[in-house]
C-alpha cells in the first residue's frame, strides 16, 4: 500500500513519538490516490487540514484509463 502523507508546513513534529510505532495526527483520511482522490488531498490540504493519501498501488497508472465516451455523457453532450 502506498501511503502519501500531507501536513501544512507549520505542523510542528511530535517528539515523543516511537520510532517502532507511526502515529498520525489527521484530519481527514483519503482512501485512493485517483485524479479524484488526488484533487480532494491537495484542495484540503491547500485549506490548512492535514491529509493522510493512501491507496492499494505500490505506483501511479502509466497510461490512460478515458478511452471514450459511453452513452450517458453523449446523450448529456449531444454528441
Amino acid at each position: 500500500m502506498t501511503d502519501i502523507r500531507f501536513k501544512p508546513s507549520q505542523e510542528k513534529q511530535q517528539p515523543d513519538v516511537s520510532p517502532s510505532r507511526e502515529d498520525y495526527d489527521i484530519d481527514v483520511l483519503v482512501a485512493g490516490a485517483g485524479p479524484t482522490g488526488s484533487t480532494l488531498a491537495a484542495d484540503l490540504l491547500r485549506r490548512g487540514l492535514r491529509v493522510r493519501l493512501v491507496d492499494k498501488a505500490p505506483h501511479a497508472f502509466k497510461g490512460s484509463r478515458a478511452k471514450g465516451y459511453s452513452r450517458e455523457p453523449r446523450r448529456f453532450l449531444k454528441i
